[in-house]
Protein backbone atom coordinates (compact mmCIF):
# COMPACT_ATOMS: atom_id res chain seq x y z
CA UNK A 1 0.00 0.00 0.00
CA UNK A 2 2.81 2.28 0.84
CA UNK A 3 4.06 2.01 -2.69
CA UNK A 4 0.36 2.09 -4.26
CA UNK A 5 0.43 5.48 -2.45
CA UNK A 6 3.88 6.68 -3.62
CA UNK A 7 3.45 5.67 -7.34
CA UNK A 8 -0.50 6.97 -7.55
CA UNK A 9 -1.46 9.17 -9.92
CA UNK A 10 -0.98 12.90 -8.71
CA UNK A 11 0.71 12.02 -5.51
CA UNK A 12 -0.47 10.16 -2.13
CA UNK A 13 -3.45 12.05 -0.68
CA UNK A 14 -2.38 15.11 1.23
CA UNK A 15 -5.19 15.67 3.64
CA UNK A 16 -5.27 19.17 5.73
CA UNK A 17 -5.65 17.04 9.09
CA UNK A 18 -4.54 13.34 10.39
CA UNK A 19 -6.71 11.56 13.18
CA UNK A 20 -5.15 8.77 14.15
CA UNK A 21 -5.75 6.11 17.01
CA UNK A 22 -3.62 5.76 19.32
CA UNK A 23 -2.76 1.97 19.33
CA UNK A 24 0.46 0.50 18.26
CA UNK A 25 -0.89 -1.13 14.63
CA UNK A 26 -2.45 2.06 14.03
CA UNK A 27 0.31 4.72 14.50
CA UNK A 28 2.44 1.91 12.64
CA UNK A 29 0.40 2.61 9.73
CA UNK A 30 0.22 5.94 9.75
CA UNK A 31 4.17 5.93 9.64
CA UNK A 32 4.36 4.03 6.38
CA UNK A 33 2.31 6.59 5.01
CA UNK A 34 3.43 9.54 6.31
CA UNK A 35 7.00 8.61 4.90
CA UNK A 36 5.17 8.94 1.38
CA UNK A 37 4.73 12.80 1.94
CA UNK A 38 8.29 13.41 2.83
CA UNK A 39 9.19 15.66 5.50
CA UNK A 40 6.22 18.55 5.26
CA UNK A 41 3.54 16.09 7.33
CA UNK A 42 -0.01 17.63 8.02
CA UNK A 43 -1.23 18.13 11.81
CA UNK A 44 -1.52 14.72 13.54
CA UNK A 45 -3.93 13.99 16.14
CA UNK A 46 -3.90 10.70 18.11
CA UNK A 47 -7.31 10.28 19.62
CA UNK A 48 -7.38 7.15 22.22
CA UNK A 49 -11.38 7.30 21.42
CA UNK A 50 -11.29 6.04 17.78
CA UNK A 51 -10.76 2.69 19.57
CA UNK A 52 -13.59 0.02 19.45
CA UNK A 53 -16.34 3.00 19.43
CA UNK A 54 -18.45 2.49 17.68
CA UNK A 55 -19.63 4.10 14.48
CA UNK A 56 -21.88 6.65 16.18
CA UNK A 57 -19.27 8.09 17.80
CA UNK A 58 -16.91 7.77 14.94
CA UNK A 59 -19.41 10.12 13.07
CA UNK A 60 -19.33 12.33 15.84
CA UNK A 61 -15.89 12.24 15.54
CA UNK A 62 -15.76 13.15 11.96
CA UNK A 63 -18.39 15.75 12.39
CA UNK A 64 -15.96 18.01 14.98
CA UNK A 65 -13.76 18.17 12.04
CA UNK A 66 -13.18 22.18 11.43
CA UNK A 67 -14.91 23.68 9.10
CA UNK A 68 -11.57 25.15 7.40
CA UNK A 69 -10.56 21.60 7.06
CA UNK A 70 -11.17 20.68 3.70
CA UNK A 71 -9.58 16.81 3.61
CA UNK A 72 -9.36 14.02 6.55
CA UNK A 73 -7.34 11.30 7.00
CA UNK A 74 -8.41 8.92 9.67
CA UNK A 75 -6.89 5.87 10.66
CA UNK A 76 -8.10 3.45 13.08
CA UNK A 77 -10.40 0.00 13.57
CA UNK A 78 -12.94 -2.27 12.29
CA UNK A 79 -15.25 -3.07 12.58
CA UNK A 80 -16.20 0.60 13.23
CA UNK A 81 -14.31 2.18 10.20
CA UNK A 82 -15.82 -0.32 7.87
CA UNK A 83 -19.60 0.30 9.61
CA UNK A 84 -18.68 4.51 8.73
CA UNK A 85 -17.77 4.11 5.28
CA UNK A 86 -20.68 1.76 4.25
CA UNK A 87 -23.30 3.76 5.84
CA UNK A 88 -21.93 7.19 4.99
CA UNK A 89 -21.69 6.28 1.46
CA UNK A 90 -25.05 6.63 -0.17
CA UNK A 91 -23.46 6.78 -3.63
CA UNK A 92 -20.81 5.86 -5.94
CA UNK A 93 -19.84 2.96 -7.73
CA UNK A 94 -22.18 -0.34 -7.23
CA UNK A 95 -19.41 -2.28 -7.36
CA UNK A 96 -17.20 -0.44 -4.68
CA UNK A 97 -20.38 0.47 -2.48
CA UNK A 98 -20.76 -4.09 -2.61
CA UNK A 99 -16.84 -4.78 -2.08
CA UNK A 100 -16.82 -2.52 0.69
CA UNK A 101 -19.90 -3.79 2.50
CA UNK A 102 -18.51 -7.37 2.26
CA UNK A 103 -15.05 -6.57 3.82
CA UNK A 104 -12.39 -3.23 4.79
CA UNK A 105 -9.52 -5.56 4.95
CA UNK A 106 -6.63 -4.31 7.07
CA UNK A 107 -4.48 -1.73 5.86
CA UNK A 108 -7.35 -0.53 2.96
CA UNK A 109 -8.04 2.68 1.81
CA UNK A 110 -11.36 4.21 1.46
CA UNK A 111 -12.29 7.50 -0.14
CA UNK A 112 -15.07 9.15 0.60
CA UNK A 113 -15.68 12.50 -0.81
CA UNK A 114 -18.74 15.17 0.84
CA UNK A 115 -21.15 16.80 -0.89
CA UNK A 116 -20.12 20.62 -2.18
CA UNK A 117 -22.01 22.73 0.40
CA UNK A 118 -22.30 20.50 3.02
CA UNK A 119 -19.89 20.69 6.77
CA UNK A 120 -18.51 17.92 8.47
CA UNK A 121 -21.14 19.11 11.24
CA UNK A 122 -23.99 18.23 8.79
CA UNK A 123 -22.69 14.95 7.64
CA UNK A 124 -25.98 12.37 7.62
CA UNK A 125 -25.90 8.63 6.89
CA UNK A 126 -26.37 7.92 3.12
CA UNK A 127 -25.12 11.77 2.16
CA UNK A 128 -21.58 10.95 1.01
CA UNK A 129 -20.12 8.85 -2.01
CA UNK A 130 -17.36 6.29 -2.19
CA UNK A 131 -14.78 8.01 -4.09
CA UNK A 132 -12.17 4.71 -4.07
CA UNK A 133 -11.66 1.82 -2.22
CA UNK A 134 -8.55 0.35 -2.90
CA UNK A 135 -7.31 -3.04 -0.61
CA UNK A 136 -4.13 -4.40 -0.90
CA UNK A 137 -5.28 -7.66 -2.70
CA UNK A 138 -6.39 -5.30 -5.47
CA UNK A 139 -2.54 -4.06 -5.63
CA UNK A 140 -1.76 -8.18 -6.41
CA UNK A 141 -4.01 -8.27 -9.04
CA UNK A 142 -2.51 -5.81 -11.13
Amino acid sequence: MANYWAARKGGPPRPELVVCSTAVRARATLDIVAASWGPDLPPITFDRGLYLCGEELLLDRVKAVPDAVAGVLFVGHNPDFQLLARDLCGRGDAGLRQSLVAKLPTCSFVEITVPDGVTWRDLTWGSCTLSGFIRPRDLEER
